[in-house]
């Protein structure tokens, strides 16, 4: 609601779609980005304390960070 109003449009895509499976979901599973933009969406959304990033073989889990809630 008031997070999202500071986030660009791939930003607020990347965020719906973790919120859509229950605040997890591999990189490789993010629809409608590019590799490129999905990481740099990504890295912005880390960098920013909203994400958690960890290597799963050869592609990242995602997690909201348990301090936000989308819902």
């Amino acid at each position: 609601d008031t997070l999202m109003k500071f986030l660009d449009e791939d930003e607020k895509d990347i965020l719906e779609q973790v919120n859509k499976h229950n605040g997890k979901l591999l990189q490789s599973e993010i629809k409608g980005k590019t590799r490129l933009r999905a990481h740099r969406a990504l890295k912005k959304l880390r960098a920013k304390g909203i994400l958690n990033m960890e290597k799963t073989g050869k592609t990242n889990k995602i997690k909201l960070n348990e301090n936000f809630s989308l819902k």
